[in-house]
């Protein structure tokens, strides 16, 4: 199925040609210039370090909308001020968390398709806009994102709060690192420890708002991308542009895990234990989470 973009081609034509990085998607030239009402909402709930954001550039490759982290401290300001003419401060008003996200709906949905990626940082401002009229959240669809190999996933998020770099993308490699004082086996205790609450956290809320999200693995996000897309087309009973996925794939093709490679092999092999005893301890409270879940809609 093609996909026609209410913005520019030359736009449309961006998202294909190269690896684009989630800042370069808050670009004005992204912004729909033809809106159309939101028909179908499509919520990415992530967990740190799972290719999240490789997800959200196969869902803007297949036409479903432009995902992106739009309630974070990084890419709100910018986006906000730009739509309503005045800069987020600490304690944003409901209200105006609101009039922000109506925004957000019209400029960045494509053909009546709204996406976007929230962390459980963003929270506080999900909850202040979704979850109860128009955008109310058993309206949506949802995937949930997790990684399988928690070990690598401690690893690299450890890596990232120490280091601050965020990308694996090239335009890293080159920038001084903003790296802090550690003590290495606290931070990998820590980062594990983190992110089992984390997932914890996020089933609470699922079961609160009566949500049953499909729980994606990152791998299928970056080994199987093809089958995934073809999985949610059908979960979400949504067309989706086939050639774009596919050349998504292409772009995505050796796109990862280069970036601090040989730090990572070096502290995953020297807190292996460590890192298995707490991977035992998520996959334990997993088997509780999921109770409910159905799975086979992955």
């Amino acid at each position: 199925m093609s996909v026609k973009h209410p913005n520019s081609t030359d736009a449309r034509r961006g998202l294909l040609e190269r690896r684009v990085e989630p800042i370069d998607l808050l670009s004005a030239q992204f912004d729909s210039l033809e809106a159309d009402a939101v028909k179908q909402r499509l919520l990415i709930f992530a967990q740190p370090r799972t290719a999240s954001f490789t997800l959200c550039r196969y869902f803007a490759a297949a036409g479903w909308g432009l995902p992106n982290e739009y309630l974070s401290d990084l890419f709100m300001p910018q986006l906000f001020e730009r739509y309503l003419g005045f800069a987020p401060v600490a304690g944003t008003s409901q209200e105006d968390i609101a009039k922000y996200s109506d925004q957000l709906e019209k400029r960045r949905s494509r053909d009546g398709v709204f996406s976007m990626k929230v962390m459980w940082s963003q929270m506080g401002r999900f909850r202040m806009s979704y979850g109860s009229g128009a955008r109310q959240l058993s309206l949506a669809s949802h995937v949930y994102l997790r990684k399988g190999d928690f070990e690598s996933q401690i690893v690299s998020f450890a890596m990232q709060q120490n280091t601050r770099v965020y990308s694996f993308s090239a335009r890293h490699l080159a920038e001084e690192r903003n790296t802090v004082d550690f003590r290495e086996e606290d931070m990998v205790r820590r980062s594990g420890e983190y992110l089992i609450k984390e997932e914890a956290r996020w089933f609470e809320f699922f079961e609160i708002f009566g949500l049953r999200p499909a729980i994606l693995d990152s791998d299928d996000v970056t080994l199987n991308p093809i089958e995934l897309m073809e999985q949610l087309s059908q979960l979400f009973s949504l067309g989706y542009d086939k050639q774009g996925v596919l050349r998504c794939a292409q772009l995505e093709r050796d796109g990862r895990y280069k970036n601090q490679r040989a730090e990572k092999e070096e502290l995953l092999e020297k807190h292996l234990p460590l890192l298995r005893q707490l991977a035992e301890k998520r996959s334990s409270q997993f088997v509780g989470l999921k109770a409910g879940f159905d799975l086979s809609r992955r």
